[in-house]
């Protein structure tokens, strides 16, 4: 009845006009599309209730920002000179070391911290020296753990004149009357190669 008072073109435009704009809204973010403008619909009533309908929209979006390749760009490393410029470098924090963001130092006037951080932190060593490696930031470490890697031309060791501690390596085993023999190869192979590395 309503059909034949009202017209059946006129029930599609109404229920099209009072719809359409969801169904765009909807379909913009399956596509992820950022619109900054009001769409421009564009669209055919349907023949049918059975016959399958389109619609287009016409809208202005925001433009994607075109991101020159980060790894081309030459950013000069600024080295530390003193343990208080430390603050202006993103430190790499060892959980391993009890000093993890209170990095240990010696000055003239005897033995201060200098309180780092930085956005990578870990209890992993390897981790830290990975992320050294690839130029993610400074590093605190024995340089036993690095005597490999200081001879690369990419690394340097920084603030040398004010590292003072020397730090113990110890070996322990359980005592016994005899020591195995893949034991003696292990603390005879650290003491004839660490003198060398370190």
């Amino acid at each position: 009845m309503l059909v034949k008072r009202i017209g059946k073109e006129r029930i599609y435009a109404e229920a099209v006009d009072s719809h359409i704009g969801n169904w765009f809204w909807d379909a913009a973010a399956q596509t992820r599309i950022r619109p900054v403008s009001q769409p421009e619909y564009g669209y055919s009533l349907p023949q049918s209730s059975d016959t399958p309908w389109e619609f287009t929209a016409t809208v202005v979006v925001q433009p994607k920002p075109e991101l020159p390749d980060w790894k081309a760009l030459d950013v000069p490393f600024v080295e530390a000179e003193v343990p208080a410029e430390l603050v202006d470098h993103n430190c790499l924090l060892y959980g391993g070391l009890t000093e993890s963001a209170n990095w240990p130092f010696v000055g003239p006037d005897g033995p201060f911290s200098v309180a780092v951080r930085g956005n990578l932190s870990s209890n992993s060593v390897e981790t830290i020296r990975a992320g050294v490696l690839d130029g993610v930031g400074i590093g605190l470490f024995a340089r036993v753990s690095l005597a490999d890697e200081l001879r690369h031309p990419d690394v340097i060791a920084v603030l040398e004149d004010f590292i003072g501690d020397v730090r113990d390596i110890s070996v322990i085993w359980p005592r016994r009357r005899f020591v195995p023999a893949r034991v003696r190869r292990v603390t005879d192979f650290f003491a004839a190669a660490l003198p060398q590395r370190v």
